[in-house]
């Protein structure tokens, strides 16, 4: 488990990886200080998918979101996408493709947070217009949608 992102005042996100070498299942974890707030499934590959439809319907499942793509790797490496001949050669291109989404440079943060500081001149409470806030949804609630379908 590592933290990916320090997000908003004391919210981090932690991203932890269910299997060493395969990024087709992993959750990602919206943590506010000591307390998770938000638990994010990827679920990519039709065997991930049949594992985690048959979690859910026993209710082994405690995500709040689940993201499903048949595609093995999401739609990255799915049909759109130029083939390699060989395996090697489509594993470098998957390589390839993904490295734009791997992280931030260094240069991208220190823009963000020039970005960050002209916006606290402009309006001191701009994060709360920026980022999303989580929260429970009240049953009755979820009840009530669901009796007007």
């Amino acid at each position: 488990m590592r933290i990916v992102k320090n997000c908003h005042k004391n919210t981090s996100v932690l991203l932890r990886n269910f299997r060493f070498r395969d990024r087709n299942l992993e959750t990602i974890e919206v943590v506010d200080g000591e307390t998770t707030v938000l638990v994010v499934l990827k679920c990519y590959g039709f065997r991930h998918i049949q594992n985690q439809v048959q979690k859910l319907k026993r209710s082994k499942c405690n995500y709040g979101y689940v993201e499903i793509m048949a595609c093995p790797s999401g739609c990255i490496s799915g049909g759109g996408q130029i083939r390699g001949a060989t395996a090697d050669e489509r594993k470098r291109i998957l390589s390839e493709i993904e490295l734009p989404y791997s992280g931030s440079t260094d240069e991208a943060e220190r823009e963000m947070e020039g970005i960050k500081e002209e916006w606290a001149k402009l309006n001191p409470n701009w994060t709360d217009m920026l980022f999303t806030q989580y929260h429970i949804v009240d049953k009755t609630i979820l009840d009530r949608i669901n009796t007007d379908w």
